[in-house]
């Protein structure tokens, strides 16, 4: 096995740049790492941070491969959908966990297949809502931090998203891509289901759901016309939205209404408006 991969090494050396060589090799092990040799130079070559860039599509396979599903152990039911955005922290919606009295150790989440049936399950740390959080009418500040028991292996089909550095929102009619494993018309999706909608402006969406005019930070997409209509659905709040830019995946919001199927327009939280708290709550679980 070692004489094997000493020959991959060196074959990618030969053919590009140290780099790349070894990040293709990095690409080989996570499929080897059934033995102690493999996962030892797994290690060695510092695979997970070779492997980490954010936002990155490794496999065409798992084309989102931040995207989870949050589930209830003990009712073995789907609560929402998450966005992995590094090695123990995902983002989802607080609303999921405040409709119940949840434990930590009530939830795992579902990662690693863009299959519902195929997904590997890990156990919930903790979870930590928004202080502000507010569950009336649509849900003020509904964003949740879930802290994993345990570093995940990235692999190609487990992945984290990037966050964007400024808040610099989606503007008005520019397509986003929405991502989630739940219900469409009451009908449970086996696989991960994607859609691009238009963002609409804040003064559309008001008119919709006027309520929206007391959330600060939110954005609006959706399609709404008596021949087409595309949502988000049951089961898919927490669901992301994303923008692909400079070749890499960004999480802009995380959706927040759990609206009727029919209801074509759906509200989402702005998530790099909360970018800094995020970050507060991953430097309080490192000094505590």
């Amino acid at each position: 096995m070692r004489i094997l991969l000493v020959i991959s090494l060196l074959f990618c050396i030969c053919h590009c740049f140290l780099a790349q060589g070894v990040g293709e090799l990095c690409k080989i092990l996570t499929n080897l790492l059934h033995d102690a040799d493999s996962q030892q130079l797994y290690d060695l070559l510092d695979c997970d941070k070779m492997l980490s860039s954010c936002g990155t599509v490794l496999n065409r396979k798992c084309p989102h491969p931040w995207v989870v599903i949050v589930r209830d152990k003990k009712r073995k039911a789907e609560m929402c959908v998450g966005t992995l955005i590094d090695e123990r922290h995902i983002i989802t919606a607080a609303h999921c966990f405040s409709q119940r009295y949840f434990l930590a150790d009530d939830v795992h989440v579902g990662m690693g297949s863009q299959k519902a049936g195929q997904l590997t399950y890990i156990d919930l740390e903790s979870f930590t809502l928004h202080p502000k959080y507010r569950n009336t009418g649509l849900a003020r500040h509904d964003v949740a931090v879930l802290t994993l028991k345990k570093k995940v292996w990235f692999t190609p089909c487990i992945q984290p998203i990037c966050i964007p550095g400024t808040a610099t929102n989606p503007e008005k009619g520019e397509l986003v891509t929405i991502v989630g494993f739940g219900r469409f018309w009451n009908k449970q999706r086996a696989r991960l289901q994607a859609t691009v909608l238009p963002v609409i402006s804040r003064e559309e969406c008001v008119n919709i759901y006027p309520e929206v005019s007391a959330l600060q930070h939110s954005i609006c997409a959706g399609l709404w016309s008596s021949i087409s209509s595309s949502s988000v659905c049951h089961g898919n709040s927490g669901a992301p939205m994303m923008l692909q830019r400079e070749y890499k995946w960004f999480l802009y919001a995380v959706s927040t209404s759990h609206r009727s199927c029919e209801e074509a327009v759906s509200v989402y939280i702005d998530i790099p408006h909360y970018a800094t708290w995020i970050n507060s709550v991953k430097e309080h679980e490192q000094l505590s």
